[in-house]
């Protein structure tokens, strides 16, 4: 793995490495234990994990059990998943792969994983879990998969910017970002802040379980299946070296999941954040699509969050979005 910058909340800047990892802020560098053994198989927090899954009615797997069937048999299936979690037998099944309509591009279609019932349970009760660990590590620009966040928060930072004169855009777009998720690139970023071998283990059966579709087996050797109920976090990991570094070079970044804008006072500092944006992610196994990746001033209107916006219209669009103030602004929204 390449080096990548990391700025410590006390703006000291860090690069890191496999080789160099003892050389990162401690304080920020502290592990996780035995998470498996104190915290995720606990009864209660199958039981909450479990509650999670039922309010968010979801479909099953590939084992097509269903949310009604298996809180039919609830005590017995959460008995059966703290037992298997304890003794290091449980395994992830491959998700069941289906496709849906991108969000705002209804002729084009994004592939979903769905993990069975049981799966989503435990990757539920392992987000409990984590969300603790690496939230505080994120950063202000990261507006996507975080509680009290939402895209008005994002937009109306955006709006901000540019309201500062920052009108030239680096529109980019990430290509096929979580299905080329490199899976030891992430799995060494979650290492730095988790040693329990055994969640790390489950993580990587989770990536490498593979999907169903049509009847046949795949296996993916690559990539965090959208569907899965920890892939948002993961995702947030992966990207959060991008995020601060960005920001610590004094890029105005807006990040909602894969998407990502930085709004600049030039042309010139706009091509300059396109570059270092390039190399950073190039350092995260994560690339750019070169044909949806362009610079363009405000007048010409650029794609934010599924959506074409030009100064014109920009502020309608938003106009019930939280005003965010100028410094800061992911602190509203934490």
């Amino acid at each position: 793995m390449g080096k990548i910058a990391h700025v410590t909340r006390k703006g000291r800047r860090v690069t890191w490495g496999r080789r160099r990892e003892n050389q990162l802020d401690q304080s920020r560098e502290r592990k996780e234990g035995s998470l498996f053994d104190i915290k995720v198989y606990a009864p209660q927090n199958l039981r909450l994990a479990w509650k999670r899954v039922e309010a968010n009615r979801g479909s099953g797997g590939i084992d097509r059990v269903t949310l009604g069937e298996f809180k039919e048999r609830l005590e017995e299936e959460l008995h059966f998943l703290g037992e298997a979690l304890r003794a290091g037998t449980y395994e992830p099944s491959p998700v069941r792969r289906v496709y849906i309509p991108k969000p705002g591009q209804p002729t084009k279609r994004r592939p979903l994983g769905i993990p069975t019932i049981r799966d989503q349970v435990v990757q539920q009760a392992v987000l409990n879990r984590l969300t603790p660990i690496f939230e505080p590590d994120m950063d202000d620009a990261n507006f996507g998969y975080r509680a009290g966040c939402s895209t008005k928060d994002a937009l109306g930072k955006v709006w901000q910017e540019i309201k500062q004169g920052n009108e030239w855009i680096v529109d980019a777009d990430l290509t096929d970002f979580f299905g080329t998720v490199d899976h030891e690139k992430l799995l060494f970023l979650v290492a730095r802040r988790v040693s329990d071998g055994r969640v790390l283990s489950f993580i990587r059966q989770f990536l490498a379980a593979g999907y169903m579709e049509e009847g046949k087996y795949h296996p993916t050797e690559q990539g965090t299946p959208q569907g899965g109920v920890i892939s948002p976090l993961l995702s947030n990991v992966l990207l959060t070296p991008f995020d601060r570094e960005m920001r610590h070079r004094g890029y105005n970044l807006t990040r909602y999941a894969d998407d990502w804008v930085v709004t600049c006072r030039s042309r010139r500092q706009a091509e300059k954040a396109l570059k270092t944006a390039t190399e950073i992610l190039r350092t995260l196994g994560v690339a750019l699509n070169p044909t949806k990746t362009r610079i363009v001033h405000i007048r010409q209107g650029f794609e934010f969050l599924g959506r074409t916006r030009a100064l014109s219209i920009y502020q309608s669009c938003i106009s019930t979005a939280t005003r965010l103030p100028a410094t800061a602004p992911g602190k509203e929204c934490k």
